[in-house]
């Protein structure tokens, strides 16, 4: 991916914009003077980062995968590389209000700010890698215009509710992290106050290096204390982990009920394709494999690639070839 891709502000938020990545296919080929009779259509890619760090800027995320945009790009998608807000102190309730904001956006604006393309922006793919999976499933459940096809990859938050959210870890538990001994520099973002005049931060370059947030997706996921965080419910995660999973559900906040996209009827969710890696530590294949289960038990559209081998972004398996299609079936 090469190209400049044009720049907009899709929303601002206490005097900080939201931007958002546009980039286009080729005009020669898919641009309004070249003939190209049918309108194109969209796919949203949210980044990694553990919901906490990482930016839009596709040049500079390590695990983006440009083998899903390049192609999509060449096919005629045109493709949008949104910020939005971290956690800490800001919760999923923010994350919630950006996927329908970016989503009214792209129906409202996004045709008039690209007049030399005909865009679809009723025609919406969504995808997410990594924590990015977790704005990818809020998008899929509950923007509108909804999503005509759903593409998680390797996402997180396909079950908020099991134990690896749930229950703090003892030892190391992703492949290559340490087990952190001193939380110290993570205590303070976890305990960061907020305001309605608190400005939110939506960028955090995976290069910053001393920058604590860096590892804080794995102190949150060691101390059991990334569903408190997202619910803005402390001690949310304690309070179920005496309870067996099947009684969970149950138990959780009716104002956070939405944050939780496994709590979702089966009927909320579009054409769905999930992707993830055999032997993922840091989103357990779990997550997708569980909620595959239920979508196909009753009776959605959805299909299941298994990278074998896979860990964290492993995108060399021949399934793969599968993802581009089923988008193009349902735009």
């Amino acid at each position: 991916m090469t190209a400049i891709p044009l720049t907009f502000t899709y929303k601002t938020a206490n005097n900080v914009d939201f931007k958002v990545d546009v980039h286009l296919p080729d005009a020669s080929k898919f641009g309004l003077k070249s003939g190209y009779a049918k309108a194109l259509p969209v796919l949203i890619h949210w980044h990694g980062g553990g919901l906490v760090f990482g930016t839009r800027d596709v040049e500079t995320c390590p695990t983006h995968p440009t083998w899903l945009t390049d192609r999509a790009i060449d096919a005629g998608f045109v493709f949008v590389s949104p910020d939005y807000t971290l956690l800490s102190p800001h919760t999923g309730h923010d994350m919630l209000a950006d996927v329908k904001d970016l989503v009214s956006w792209i129906d409202t604006r996004l045709a008039a700010e690209i007049k030399s393309y005909v865009v679809d922006t009723k025609s919406i793919v969504v995808s997410g890698s990594s924590a990015g999976g977790y704005l990818a499933y809020l998008t899929a459940i509950h923007a509108f215009p909804k999503p005509k096809a759903f593409v998680p990859l390797y996402a997180m938050g396909g079950n908020l509710l099991i134990d690896n959210y749930i229950i703090a870890k003892k030892e190391a538990f992703i492949s290559g992290a340490p087990f952190i001994t001193d939380p110290s520099p993570y205590l303070p973002l976890l305990n960061l106050q907020r305001d309605l005049t608190t400005a939110p931060l939506v960028s955090v370059e995976f290069s910053a290096a001393s920058d604590p947030r860096l590892m804080y997706y794995c102190w949150l996921l060691q101390s059991a204390t990334m569903l408190d965080v997202i619910t803005g419910v402390p001690g949310l995660s304690e309070s179920l982990s005496g309870l067996p999973l099947e009684q969970r559900a149950n138990a959780v906040p009716t104002d956070a009920l939405a944050l939780i996209p496994s709590l979702a009827s089966a009927s909320s969710f579009p054409p769905t394709i999930f992707v993830h890696g055999s032997d993922e530590t840091s989103v357990s294949i779990l997550e997708s494999q569980t909620l595959y289960d239920v979508l196909k038990a009753n009776g959605r559209d959805v299909e299941f690639v298994e990278t074998k081998g896979g860990e964290h972004g492993y995108f060399e398996d021949e399934g793969l070839k599968k993802v581009l299609p089923f988008m193009l079936q349902h735009v």
